[in-house]
């Protein structure tokens, strides 16, 4: 019997990623790179010409709701078709080419892994999952409130968690008092919704002036983990921070898995929606959200130990300091049941655990069917 078939679908770090943590070695393995955007030469033979010619013979079957160019749409459909994959997996929840997929093969098998925080502005009511592993119950609630549909939600907490190997956080010392988790990022006023952007500009203001007059009042030290990287970035935080400041350090961060060694070195972490401080908080790590938009765009619209809203400078002063004066033991347990409607606890069984198993079920099905064909 042949090998069954697996295709990926996302950036090469996202096949390496599930390559070293799923149990794939015994499948073939068919990677759609959705980094590149063009067709992969290897895959485009005798059988995807077949298929393309069907394909304009039964256009009126096949529906490009997410606007993908002529030429990728062509061929993601093109190549499912001649491969046949058993199973779709993605690391890109978000993808337009994974959601694509979905859509217009509904009996093929399609696996989802979350890897990032997900707001409304950035979710389509189009979405159309089939199996997707979350954070956590937020997702689920996310997505009924959105009208997207699924087929099964499972929680099992951030892979990335796993993957980064978060567990050591316990080996570093405090160097900070606080951690800003920038989500500045002066690219996307070029491709998003130009509304929503300034909205978030404007709270990202707002955070540093903040946390500028928290640090220059009370002496803390404080680390910004730049998201960009970008000198309008670092000119952005040099209008609210003296960046000359013993106190003050500003982080440049090529890659995520970096920017934990600081969050564990800081003694509070805060950001504006950040997948990070979800994450942070399942480790028991003092972490919030500072959210003045009034809205629920961003995050859960609620006040609490994990998200800030107001705008008054005494009561944050206050409500920091009530946070940096709790052990992380004592705010865990404040915050646990927040916590486990945010991010499902990924310590004790690992979400590569729980994929693996959905997989292996998935596959075995395949298996049947095809020895019931045979036979």
């Amino acid at each position: 019997m042949a090998k069954l078939k697996v295709l990926i679908i996302g950036s090469k770090e996202d096949k390496k990623i599930l390559l070293n943590y799923l149990n794939l070695k015994s499948y073939e393995i068919i990677f759609h790179d959705e980094d590149k955007r063009n067709i992969n030469l290897r895959n485009f033979n005798v059988k995807i010409l077949f298929y393309l010619i069907k394909f304009f013979y039964n256009k009126k079957n096949y529906f490009n709701n997410f606007g993908l160019s002529k030429k990728n749409f062509l061929y993601i459909i093109c190549l499912i078709s001649s491969m046949k994959p058993n199973i779709v997996i993605t690391l890109n929840d978000v993808s337009k080419i994974y959601h694509t997929v979905v859509s217009n093969f509904p009996n093929l098998r399609c696996i989802a892994i979350q890897n990032g925080n997900r707001t409304k502005f950035g979710l389509s009511p189009k979405f159309n999952h089939d199996i997707y592993f979350s954070f956590g119950d937020y997702e689920k609630k996310l997505f009924d409130d959105f009208k997207i549909k699924y087929k099964k939600i499972i929680p099992v907490g951030s892979l990335y968690g796993e993957v980064k190997k978060l567990s050591n956080k316990n080996s570093y010392k405090n160097i900070y008092d606080i951690c800003l988790i920038s989500q500045y990022n002066q690219k996307d006023f070029k491709f998003k919704n130009l509304k929503i952007f300034r909205e978030r500009f404007k709270n990202i203001a707002i955070i540093s002036k903040f946390l500028s007059k928290l640090v220059e009042s009370s002496k803390f030290k404080i680390c910004i983990l730049l998201r960009e990287n970008s000198e309008n970035e670092v000119n952005f935080y040099k209008n609210y921070f003296n960046i000359n400041s013993k106190n003050v350090s500003l982080i440049e961060c090529s890659k995520n898995t970096n920017t934990f060694k600081y969050m564990f070195r800081s003694r509070v972490c805060v950001s504006f929606y950040s997948t990070t401080i979800k994450e942070l908080l399942r480790l028991r790590k003092k972490a919030f959200f500072m959210d003045f938009t009034n809205s629920d765009k961003f995050n859960k619209k609620s006040k609490s130990l994990i998200i800030f809203r107001e705008q008054n400078f005494n009561k944050f002063n206050s409500f920091f300091l009530k946070i940096l004066n709790m052990n992380n033991n004592m705010f865990y347990k404040s915050v646990f049941n927040e916590i486990q409607f945010y991010m499902k606890d990924y310590n004790f069984v690992k979400p590569s655990s729980i994929i693996n198993e959905e997989i292996k079920k998935i596959l075995k099905n395949e298996k049947k069917k095809i020895s019931n064909k045979i036979v």
